[in-house]
């Protein structure tokens, strides 16, 4: 076999043991190769790693060379490459964690180790101005030439994808599940969008669904990959904070938006800052931190010329999202121009309609 296959291998058993028991298992082994030969489920009794029946059946699957080919050539036919920690492509930044992954599995291109990278994340249940300072900070990083890092999930994360992936190749989500699984499947639009124009990146294998543990896990990772990490809203209990501690084990830089005080959302990202993180008030606040120069108007788009109508509509949802009722209740213009306008506005990327059928502004 390939050195290639022995890696897989081993990400293969990544969704049975943990990184740094299956690191510990090859080393004792005598490498990749060696644990391949002469791993079996009585290995792991003697290593102290007790596999369910499930994880001996996934060790078995796991220990054929022909599953090990047909996993590489079904990977490939559907757009998805790896890259090992052996191979020159893996990914700089992750070689100091002390839980790399034996491989990345990708779809669209891995980031560009070169560029700086910043970690734009925060709550799955955010406010409006989560929301929109979320994309319009993922954006703004982008167009000065950062790789903005996510975890594609609800909230924060999704909304700084969408923001970075206007700008070509440089918007990268690490997912819990493995890269052809689009979690949650709400985003699959950003999934997409990623897929032709950034990165989907997982140190899971084709195929597999992510447990509830695989979450936390993966935003070392997220961590990882990134020069700073910054929060834009955050409760006490968020799991945004799980990436931030693993930043900090990282010496990575932690960037917090500070918000209300009375706001259970920005209660989380309020402590980072009374605890010594880094105050983020603009973009510039971080791309300057990092020693990037750029000029003015390559942060921020150019808002659009806007009719009387259409300035007045996006003002109204500049303060906070509306529906269409809302929309005519705050502007008092008649339902056939309103609905007009709204499409206009769309159209120039001024305003965005949610889900649920809310109107908020992209600018």
């Amino acid at each position: 076999m390939t050195e290639r296959l022995y890696y897989l291998y081993l990400a293969c058993l990544n969704t049975v043991y943990a990184v740094s028991t299956l690191r510990r298992a090859a080393e004792l082994a005598g490498g990749p190769e060696a644990l391949f030969e002469e791993y079996d489920e009585n290995t792991s009794a003697i290593l102290g790693m007790r596999p369910t029946e499930e994880g001996i059946r996934r060790i078995r699957d796991c220990r054929n060379e022909t599953f090990l080919e047909k996993t590489e050539k079904a990977a490939k036919e559907r757009g998805i490459r790896f890259v090992t920690e052996s191979e020159a492509e893996y990914p700089e930044r992750l070689n100091d964690l002390k839980e790399r992954p034996f491989a990345l599995f990708y779809r669209g291109s891995l980031p560009d180790g070169k560029k700086p990278a910043v970690a734009l994340i925060g709550s799955r249940r955010c406010s409006p101005y989560g929301r929109e300072t979320a994309e319009r900070f993922g954006e703004a990083f982008a167009r000065a030439g950062l790789n903005v890092i996510s975890g594609m999930a609800f909230g924060v994360d999704g909304h700084a994808g969408r923001g970075a992936v206007t700008v070509p190749n440089a918007s990268f989500a690490v997912l819990g599940s493995g890269p052809d699984i689009c979690y949650p499947r709400e985003n699959l639009d950003l999934y997409e969008a990623l897929k032709r124009s950034g990165g989907i990146l997982s140190e899971r294998p084709p195929g597999y669904y992510a447990k509830s543990y695989d979450f936390p896990i993966r935003n070392r990772l997220i961590s990882g990959l990134s020069d700073a990490v910054a929060v834009v809203e955050a409760a006490e209990n968020s799991g945004s904070l799980i990436t931030v501690n693993y930043a900090l084990e990282q010496n990575r830089t932690v960037f917090a938006l500070p918000g209300r005080i009375t706001d259970r959302q920005a209660s989380g990202t309020n402590r980072l800052l009374r605890e010594g993180a880094e105050i983020l008030t603009c973009p510039e606040d971080l791309i300057q931190a990092l020693g990037v120069t750029v000029k003015s108007d390559t942060v921020y788009r150019k808002k659009p010329q806007l009719s009387g109508a259409e300035e007045t509509v996006a003002s109204a949802v500049k303060e906070r999202a509306l529906s269409v009722d809302g929309v005519l209740e705050a502007t008092g213009i008649p339902v056939p121009l309103l609905l007009e306008t709204l499409v206009k506005l769309e159209v120039k990327g001024v305003i965005r309609k949610s889900a649920d059928g809310l109107y908020y502004s992209e600018l």
